[in-house]
């Protein structure tokens, strides 16, 4: 600790506030030690100064050590707390622990030594806490804007985590679920509703593609991946809108083929009644032929044949053309898509 460590001193004993600055005195660093006498004091001058830790006597009055952290949590004062207790009172120094001090102190044992020691490891481990806690935050911040339903399970199958989207969704799937059953809402806990799904998308997950569908129709693909070390994550993706364009794309091709099925059937249609026609043409032409007409006439039937054969080609090449253009499913998506 290199730079000036503001401490302040909660006891009713002024004595006891001599003491600890000798003892800091004495200690490697650099120390500025504020006193305050009683609790809600404390909680002023922190309101008002930024210490660096505060080493508080356990009893003040008829108030604890444990009631001020209480307090100051409270009123969202961080700051690493050093609770001053008696000799073998081991439960206190666990119930200061749980209520969020730093470390704990036997006062009348104190030395420069073991103070400076507890200043600086509380110092250090308050700013991992709240190194932890921001970047808890900031995956907390992030997990909630990705647009997917998370969630993580240990071994046991027990809920350890969620982001809202998760269980604003599993929320809304059973209620669905339980009011198609005519069961009305679901009354068991959300950790019974979790172990359920948990199996349930387990199963359906590791089969198949698996949806499930909310009660306003957005559609939701869950995806469970295992965590080394046992345990399960969650996943719930939104695909309402590929799902959408699937189904529009799939109705369009069905209709498409129907149409396609209707021309061919038309097409099929229209060939036998223009080949037909121009068959007897070229029947007719020949018995005429045979009847022994004369030169002239034959030169003329000759041109007739000419004609009536280039438009049977025309008529077949539009509508060989015709039955032979397929259905392109790409160019439908495409249209869809645009």
């Amino acid at each position: 600790m290199c730079s000036v460590v503001s401490v302040l001193l909660i006891d009713d004993d002024e004595e006891d506030f001599e003491i600890t600055r000798f003892l800091l005195n004495d200690a490697p660093g650099e120390f500025q030690v504020d006193w305050a006498k009683d609790y809600r004091s404390a909680v002023e001058s922190m309101k008002n100064e930024k210490y660096d830790v505060c080493i508080v006597d356990y009893m003040i009055g008829g108030e604890t050590g444990i009631e001020f952290l209480q307090m100051a949590n409270k009123e969202s004062l961080k700051c690493p707390m050093i609770l001053l207790t008696g000799i073998g009172q081991h439960d206190v120094d666990m119930a200061a622990l749980e209520a969020g001090a730093s470390d704990f102190l036997d006062k009348n044992n104190l030395t420069s030594a073991v103070l400076e020691r507890a200043i600086r490891y509380s110092i250090s481990h308050f700013n991992v806490i709240c190194e932890l806690e921001e970047q808890s935050s900031m995956l907390e911040t992030t997990l909630e804007s990705l647009g997917a339903g998370i969630a993580s399970f240990n071994e046991s199958g027990c809920l350890v985590h969620k982001n809202k989207l998760f269980h604003d969704i599993i929320v809304d799937y059973h209620q669905k679920a339980d009011s198609a059953d005519g069961d009305g809402l679901i009354v068991h806990s959300f950790q019974d509703q979790f172990i359920e799904i948990l199996s349930e998308f387990k199963e359906g997950a590791n089969n198949s593609e698996y949806i499930i569908s909310d009660s306003v129709g957005r559609q939701y693909e869950a995806r469970v991946d295992p965590i080394p070390g046992g345990g399960d994550i969650i996943l719930l993706f939104d695909v309402t809108a590929q799902k959408t364009l699937q189904k529009r794309s799939l109705d369009a091709k069905r209709e498409a083929e129907s149409a396609y099925r209707m021309k061919s059937a038309f097409m099929a249609n229209i060939s036998h009644e223009l080949r037909t026609p121009l068959n007897g043409i070229f029947g007719m032409l020949e018995l005429m032929k045979l009847t022994g007409v004369k030169e002239v006439q034959e030169e003329y039937m000759d041109r007739i044949f000419e004609a009536a054969s280039r438009l049977l080609k025309i008529v077949e090449g539009i509508l060989d053309n015709s039955l032979t253009e397929g259905v392109d499913s790409d160019k439908i998506e495409h249209n869809i898509i645009e």
